[in-house]
């Protein structure tokens, strides 16, 4: 604090006014506490004053921690169906090799063989009204055979939330 050092010696309790903090407060033991040193001196430069704890500064290690956990949010949001609409939207852009048809609550997509013969792998979905999810796996066929659904890693009552979700279960 800015202040004669002989001034301040000797004194058992030094107390300095609540409108010299430009901080947030909190509440302690001992009563109100500043966040902060006291700053809000007039004419004297912050630059000036002690800092009470200085600034995290960013190393390679911690920018880099930063980076991958937004990068990990960012990749989970763009995982998670958002809702039916954008579900039927996406889906062509996502799988573009498979062929998908609609018919008003119900999407089936499918993938033929190398030689356009065959169907190779079915899926049908149905939408659904759950605060837990929209989309319904309804049925999956691989080769003709259909697919227990147990095989999958699904939600409860075989929800997808997740593209990824989706992409396993075409695996």
């Amino acid at each position: 604090m800015p202040n004669a050092g002989s001034s301040l010696t000797g004194r058992r309790d030094l107390y300095v006014c609540a409108s010299h903090f430009d901080c947030e407060w909190f509440v302690s033991r001992g009563g109100r506490r500043p966040s902060a040193p006291p700053s809000v001196f007039p004419g004297i430069a912050k630059s000036c004053l002690k800092r009470s704890q200085p600034p995290k500064r960013m190393t390679l290690l911690t920018s880099g921690r930063a980076w991958q956990q937004q990068e990990k949010k960012r990749q989970m949001q763009e995982n998670n169906m958002k809702d039916f609409a954008t579900f039927l939207q996406q889906l062509p852009k996502r799988y573009p090799d498979f062929n998908v048809k609609s018919d008003k609550d119900e999407v089936y997509i499918s993938l033929l063989n190398d030689t356009a013969s065959k169907v190779s792998q079915f899926l049908w979905f149905r939408k659904i009204e759950s605060p837990f999810g929209f989309l319904y796996l309804v049925r999956v066929e691989k080769d003709g055979y259909e697919i227990p659904k147990h095989h999958f890693a699904l939600n409860k009552n075989s929800r997808l939330n997740t593209w990824s979700q989706l992409s396993d279960i075409l695996a």
